[in-house]
């Protein structure tokens, strides 16, 4: 019939509404509890996973391969929107950031990038990530190359840390592993060259190790 719209036009419109509905609702949630996260550190660990799952679910309504990544220091915080490596869900993560609101106190990005700054786990000073239950410091940490893939430029690692024997049975250790991987390499340069990695105990001697904060320059060395 003339003057109808051809069905993909409003298959688009209709998907388009929904995504901005999923956007709208995961903002309008975070802004509202906003200072549970911003004062993470005061609150229980159980209303803080209630509220951090509550709010993924939101988020995963509008793109499943999204996560969010919390920072707090000094009363002000930054929200991270990570695609976990997926380079599919990019142009989500920047999309869901272009439609922010504006939060006092809050710094919102998207994608995790590179840490430049290493002074603070050469020295130890560092905070420790807190995961599920864990606490993983990353001037405690340490790998070892195994194989380098020339054809894929990719690199496959062991990761050593204190606690593996404590939180070996946590589903969640390697997701967290990758997660501090991204944030001292940034997320394009994870996915890129990262193949994979295993995870072991720490011993008491680490003289052969290498610091996991020196490992954004050993691929920068590795692949020049």
């Amino acid at each position: 019939m003339e003057g109808c719209p051809k069905d993909g036009v409003v298959k688009f419109e209709i998907v388009n509404l929904k995504h901005m509905k999923t956007i709208t609702n995961f903002w309008n949630h975070f802004q509202k509890n906003n200072f549970i996260f911003l004062f993470i550190i005061e609150i229980t660990h159980e209303e803080v996973q209630i509220n951090f799952n509550k709010v993924t679910s939101l988020l995963h309504d509008y793109d499943k391969n999204l996560d969010i990544i919390i920072k707090t220091k000094e009363n002000k915080g930054e929200l991270i929107i990570t695609a976990n490596g997926n380079k599919e869900a990019y142009e989500n993560a920047f999309e869901i950031v272009r439609q922010a609101p504006k939060i006092e106190r809050w710094k919102i990005t998207a994608l995790l990038k590179p840490t430049l700054n290493i002074e603070k786990y050469e020295s130890g000073n560092d905070n420790p990530f807190r995961f599920f239950g864990m606490e993983l410091k990353i001037s405690e940490m340490y790998f070892t190359p195994i194989k380098w893939n020339h054809k894929k430029r990719k690199i496959t690692i062991i990761i050593w840390i204190k606690n593996y024997l404590a939180y070996k049975n946590i589903t969640e250790l390697k997701q967290s592993l990758y997660i501090i991987i991204e944030h001292l390499l940034g997320e394009d340069l994870a996915i890129n060259n990262i193949q994979k990695f295993k995870i072991k105990q720490l011993e008491t001697n680490s003289n052969q190790l290498i610091e996991l904060y020196h490992l954004k320059d050993y691929i920068t060395y590795i692949k020049n």
